[in-house]
């Protein structure tokens, strides 16, 4: 690259005063490295004399600088994702691509679903028929832990004969008869 070309090049990448340790000559040397060995970001800050906490200093500041940087990102996963689609009846090789696009491409590739419900976007209908069903469920699960409960107590105490209600005394759990 010749010097008008980083000139220009600096320009577009731009730099934040009172940085020295990282100017905008070092960033497109860094921008030169990702491109060759991106997603490696601990080599390409060895490439240009840089700490990691520098270049994330720099990329959180920096809003063209982190712009460069998700445009190398695209274009990696987009080569990644192009080998993949070529690669697909190829069983060798498949889990690294597979784990790299579930990183960089969730929306995609990532198996995990979130639901979300969004209450202040449903009408007035819709919010009480999905609260009767939630309240159903509830209703059900409290049913069943009571039916459970009195199955339990109609089992034989300790191992005896006849019913828990008959080992606890003809009245029930508190020793009183029922007239």
């Amino acid at each position: 690259m010749d010097q008008p070309e980083r000139e220009e090049k600096r320009a577009v990448v731009g730099s934040a005063t009172g940085w020295s340790l990282f100017d905008a000559e070092k960033k497109l040397l860094f921008l030169e490295a990702a491109r060759r060995f991106y997603p490696n970001i601990s080599r390409c800050c060895q490439e240009v004399g840089i700490c990691w906490q520098t270049f994330s200093n720099h990329r959180k500041q920096d809003k063209i600088f982190a712009a460069q940087l998700a445009e190398i990102d695209r274009e990696v996963t987009d080569r990644i994702e192009g080998v993949m689609a070529e690669e697909a009846v190829n069983p060798k090789s498949f889990l690294d691509r597979m784990a790299y696009l579930r990183a960089h491409r969730p929306e995609l590739y990532d198996r995990a679903k979130v639901v979300k419900i969004e209450g202040y976007k449903m009408d007035g209908a819709e919010k009480a028929r999905r609260l009767g069903a939630v309240d159903a469920a509830i209703d059900a699960e409290i049913v069943k832990t009571y039916t459970t409960r009195q199955e339990r107590r109609r089992l034989p105490a300790g191992g005896g004969e006849g019913t828990g209600q008959a080992a606890q005394g003809e009245g029930g759990t508190d020793g009183k008869s029922k007239t």
